[in-house]
């Protein structure tokens, strides 16, 4: 087994409720998973912003995940667009990709199974626990740490921003968030356009669910 090594896999185990034993957020997990890729394309030079689209970058290294990769492959195809019409792109295959990813890396366990017998369901438990747990220390810090923000950590500033945009209640509370809510917004600032487009994207369709409830 090998610990995530990019941010999309490292969100889908910061979404993931230990205790009951489930993923949490699941209505905007997959903009949330797609929004990670973005910002690790963005992080490692593959894509850029130019005018408020996303364009391929100069970056000749490859995208580090599976998800990463098809982001890229679709930007590059069809450059110009928006952030939140990448977030938004086939953001219900998302979860599927990254599951299997760390299902491949046995990171996570996944068993199908039927609820109450006639519905098919996915559980998810985690092989080790400590990986999690390790993630969930690292976004604490991050919020809570005196380190300068001149000396941040681009990456650590950039998964903190997306947990906390994605309101993961499971590794911070809101009452946490409102506690670092200055912390917070300065992070969101080093991670640079995504969470803005993240924030944007799940207030969209917060909107249009209870419109149409």
């Amino acid at each position: 087994m090998k610990a995530p090594e990019s941010l999309p896999a490292e969100l889908f185990l910061l979404a993931y409720d230990p205790r009951k034993g489930k993923l949490t957020q699941r209505a905007h997990l997959g903009y949330l998973l797609r929004a990670a890729a973005l910002a690790e394309l963005l992080l490692g030079g593959q894509i850029v912003e130019t005018d408020g689209k996303v364009n391929p970058g100069k970056a000749k290294a490859g995208a580090p995940d599976p998800l990463s990769r098809t982001v890229l492959g679709q930007v590059t195809e069809t450059p110009g667009k928006k952030w939140h019409h990448w977030i938004r792109k086939d953001y219900r295959a998302a979860v599927g990709v990254v599951r299997d990813q760390l299902e491949a890396d046995r990171v996570i366990k996944v068993e199908k199974y039927r609820v109450l017998g006639l519905f098919p369901g996915t559980r998810v438990t985690l092989r080790q626990p400590r990986v999690a747990s390790r993630l969930v220390s690292r976004v604490g810090s991050t919020v809570r740490g005196s380190q300068p923000l001149s000396r941040m950590d681009p990456r650590d500033a950039t998964l903190t921003a997306l947990v906390t945009t994605a309101g993961l209640n499971v590794v911070l509370s809101r009452a946490q968030r409102r506690q670092a809510k200055t912390r917070i917004a300065q992070l969101n600032e080093i991670a640079g356009p995504v969470p803005a487009a993240l924030r944007k994207v799940i207030r969209d369709a917060n909107a249009a669910a209870a419109s149409s409830g």
